[in-house]
């Protein structure tokens, strides 16, 4: 499984509770994550992120990591990497970026019997298209999750490397309507809608069995809580105004963000509190009275399936989002809003509702990523 994220990481996506199942079925799997370069040693060395680096380069000097199960994951490095830095995001770079890892990608994968596997399953990661070019697989894979190339940091090349793999892979999943209407402009063969899921076992914990963390536990109810990335697509704006019309009202940000923070200073309502375990973020959830989705709407938002919706509702927590393309199809208990004023009007009004609703169980459970699970065997099985 190619991926572009850590499979311990702070972000889980579908592909860790994909592997995660394909695991308990009793299948081997090797996690393989986008590889790091130079540039980060580079990072390491100015003091950028010098931490999160550390770690990145850490996990390569490690190699492989033979976890329970017939589980491997491995980050490699490479000596040719794609990113948004002149020659570095030619076509040239995107079809070799794979071939300069070091030590060689081909006798890592080969050495740990996963040079000829029954299934590539590939993400949308930058060396994807690379890396299937080192592999003797027996059928393909390809997940689509976002409109890639809408994200700023990708660069534009990027579109190249996705339309091989969706002409080569043997089955195709996406996430949302969009991305499959832009799939079946290339092919209309074996692509299927496959939303998000739900990890509902995760998140459905009730607070009585859980300790108050820490870092909220002075803080102010009501809260309102948001969990995941924070980058260009996040709506700020709209939390300004949030944040001033509500000021009783706690807002409580929590994940990674690659966006200057600087501005928000001045609110003493809005607390970002950084990245967490994946196993502690409901702990958080719990201790909170609704949650949000605050993007952006433009080509990218309209185009995800966020995971987070699933995990709010598994919490039992009301949720105002966003009335994205995808959100408004999935016709959840969501309370949807287009301006900075109807999302004040709907967190007011969230925060009016009891928490656990059983229409958020209903929707979480019925959303499960074992539903999910049964749908790609199924189409796997159909292919075989």
């Amino acid at each position: 499984m190619s991926e572009a994220l850590n499979y311990d990481g702070i972000i889980q996506v579908g592909s860790h509770h994909y592997a995660n199942l394909f695991v308990n079925e009793g299948h081997n799997v090797f996690w393989y994550r986008s590889p790091i370069s130079f540039i980060n040693v580079i990072k390491c060395l100015l003091g950028n992120n010098k931490k999160e680096n550390i770690t990145l380069l850490r996990q390569w000097i490690n190699g492989v990591q033979r976890l329970n199960n017939g589980f491997c994951t491995y980050h490699s490095l490479t000596l040719l990497p794609f990113r948004n830095y002149p020659f570095l995001k030619s076509r040239y770079v995107l079809d070799h970026t794979t071939s300069f890892s070091i030590p060689s990608i081909k006798n890592v994968i080969s050495s740990n019997n996963f040079d000829n596997p029954d299934i590539l399953w590939l993400s949308q990661a930058p060396s994807s298209m690379s890396l299937m070019k080192h592999i003797t697989y027996k059928k393909l894979i390809y997940r689509m999750s976002d409109d890639y190339e809408s994200f700023s940091s990708i660069p534009e090349n990027s579109k190249y490397a996705e339309q091989e793999i969706i002409n080569k892979a043997d089955i195709i999943f996406v996430t949302a309507h969009k991305l499959y209407e832009k799939v079946k402009l290339v092919r209309n063969d074996n692509v299927y809608y496959l939303p998000n899921g739900a990890n509902y076992s995760h998140f459905c914990r009730t607070s009585d069995s859980q300790s108050e963390p820490s870092d909220i536990k002075n803080l102010p109810h009501p809260r309102v809580i948001y969990v995941g990335s924070v980058a260009d697509w996040f709506d700020f704006d709209t939390l300004y105004h949030a944040a001033n019309r509500c000021p009783d009202v706690s807002f409580i940000i929590i994940g990674p963000s690659d966006v200057n923070l600087s501005h928000l200073d001045k609110f003493t309502n809005i607390h970002m509190l950084g990245g967490k375990n994946y196993s502690d973020i409901p702990k958080y959830v719990h201790f909170c009275d609704a949650a949000m989705i605050p993007f952006k709407k433009n080509k990218l938002t309209d185009s995800t399936n966020p995971v987070k919706l699933y995990e709010y509702f598994s919490a039992g927590l009301p949720v105002v989002s966003r009335n994205l393309d995808e959100i408004k199809r999935l016709c959840s208990p969501a309370l949807l809003y287009d301006t900075p004023e109807e999302f004040v009007d709907n967190i007011q009004n969230a925060l009016t509702k009891t928490k656990g609703d059983p229409s958020y169980y209903e929707f979480a459970q019925k959303n499960s990523w074992d539903a999910r699970f049964s749908e790609i065997i199924s189409h796997i099985e159909k292919l075989i």
